[in-house]
């Protein structure tokens, strides 16, 4: 009867493993870009002023992304271009290899200068996308196509109108105004600009077909632009931090009474940063370094005056053993 039941058992716990594995499928090798790393940043991860995790760089200082880009597509592919656009209106370019192989990867680098906050502001975090463009290695001709694309409506005045996708595929570019063709136009095939050499007339209906790249994209949203305040207070808070040793043991009164002053100093640092004044936050956060950094010297001038204390007593301890052993050596000493 109980090995009836062990075999019932057992039989259940197989039942139930194969649920399992039916139930959630292999997942799918990950495909496109895989993966970003932002490197050389003024601060990673959580800032109590924005409540989240960011990505923060100074203004004014050199940025690096390097993005992963995987071939997902099961054939050979011509990298045409890559470009990292911001919500404050700038679009970087990165030099990119000219194919990637079938199944393999390849790392795509941008490096660019942070603007200053006037233009990026400091008080959000910024909004932006990486896209790849690519086209099959056997077909160049392989791209999205669009048909009857709205450009806008003609006033007599505009002349510039754009495509609402970029770089265009050559060769496929065909414009109409009021449903008739026309050529009178130059077009700026990467930025997807068409500028006519005449304004179309008002109520005039301008619309496109064209053919794109294919891309790889990804999107983010936790690029933040620090101000200098802003970077001093993260330096600030770093050195303050390690310098700290109120976790230190036997620390003598007089140093935990300048730590606590400092960690008072923090706390009003960490205050003013929440509320966006970086200036002030400032000054506490340098009020507090000068604190730990007098907290940590007269700890050490402690522990100097402590040295000579402890070379004695070790001296002392060293005369007593060797005073002993002479003692032990004169009592077990043999007679002649």
């Amino acid at each position: 009867m109980l090995r009836r039941r062990k075999l019932l058992l057992w039989a259940v716990i197989g039942m139930a493993a194969a649920l399992v594995v039916v139930a959630v499928p292999a997942t799918p090798a990950q495909a496109d870009i895989s993966d970003w790393n932002w490197t050389g940043t003024t601060s990673r991860g959580y800032d109590s002023f924005y409540g989240d995790d960011v990505v923060a760089y100074a203004a004014g200082s050199q940025a690096s992304l390097a993005v992963t880009v995987y071939n997902d597509r099961g054939e050979d592919v011509n990298i045409k271009g890559a470009s990292l656009e911001f919500d404050w209106g700038d679009e970087y370019t990165a030099t990119t290899p000219p194919e990637i192989k079938a199944d393999e990867s390849s790392v795509i680098t941008f490096g660019f200068t942070v603007p200053s906050t006037a233009q990026a502001s400091n008080v959000v975090t910024h909004r932006y996308e990486v896209e790849v463009q690519y086209e099959s290695a056997e077909d160049t001709t392989d791209g999205y196509e669009v048909e009857d694309a709205y450009l806008g409506w003609g006033d007599g005045e505009q002349m510039v109108f754009y495509l609402d996708h970029h770089p265009i595929l050559p060769g496929t570019l065909k414009v109409r105004v009021d449903e008739s063709a026309t050529s009178l136009y130059s077009a700026d095939l990467d930025r997807g600009k068409i500028t006519f050499n005449v304004a179309p007339a008002d109520d005039e209906y301008v619309e496109a077909d064209y053919s794109y790249y294919r891309t790889w994209d990804e999107e983010g949203s936790d690029f933040v632009v620090y101000s200098t305040d802003q970077a001093d207070v993260m330096d600030l808070r770093r050195q303050v931090n390690a310098l700290d040793p109120s976790d230190f043991d036997q620390v003598p009164a007089a140093t935990r009474e300048l730590v606590a002053q400092a960690h008072a100093q923090e706390v009003l640092g960490d205050q003013e940063s929440v509320a966006g004044d970086f200036a002030e936050a400032r000054t506490y956060y340098q009020t507090a370094l000068d604190l730990m950094t007098e907290a940590v010297s007269a700890d050490c001038d402690v522990q100097k005056m402590n040295i000579p204390s402890i070379a004695v007593w070790l001296g002392g301890i060293g005369l007593l053993v060797l005073g002993l052993g002479g003692l032990v050596y004169a009592i077990r000493k043999p007679t002649a």
